[in-house]
């Protein structure tokens, strides 16, 4: 029975314990589906706490930066609600501070990245460069 097939197993299962395979497989399934999604709110506790990390990264670093942290918070959550790996404009601008490929080539490993874009966007925050971030117009 070791090594036998998976439905010889469940046939053998159904004979000893009187149940259909249909239900044993049923009853399978449901058990992966409570685990699963057991998992999946782990994964979103996680992401929520890597997102409350990263807005206290942004405030700190910009206010080190002589700039308003909560300005800045509010144009990367606009960007990006704050995930280091979104994808915007069809493809064309990535990351944390949505970082628009076109207007900045060679920038994808950067964009990507929470910490090398955080930096990034504060060099141009630093110098009044707010425009550069279509949230900034929403935001103020």
């Amino acid at each position: 029975m070791k090594d036998a097939p998976l439905i010889i197993k469940l046939k053998t299962i159904e004979k000893s314990l009187r149940i259909p395979i249909t239900v044993i497989l049923i009853s399978f399934i449901f058990i992966l589906g409570i685990v699963f999604k057991a998992h999946a709110s782990e994964v979103e506790q996680v992401k929520a706490e890597l997102r409350d990390t990263i807005a206290l990264y942004i405030v700190a670093v910009a206010e080190e930066n002589g700039i308003d942290g909560e300005r800045a918070l509010k144009v990367a959550f606009c960007e990006s609600s704050l995930d280091y790996l979104a994808v915007g404009d069809k493809g064309k601008s990535l990351g944390l501070w949505q970082i628009y490929q076109p207007s900045w080539p060679n920038t994808k490993e950067i964009a990507l990245d929470r910490i090398k874009s955080t930096e990034w966007a504060m060099k141009y925050l630093a110098q009044g460069r707010w425009q550069m971030w279509s949230c900034y117009k929403i935001i103020t």
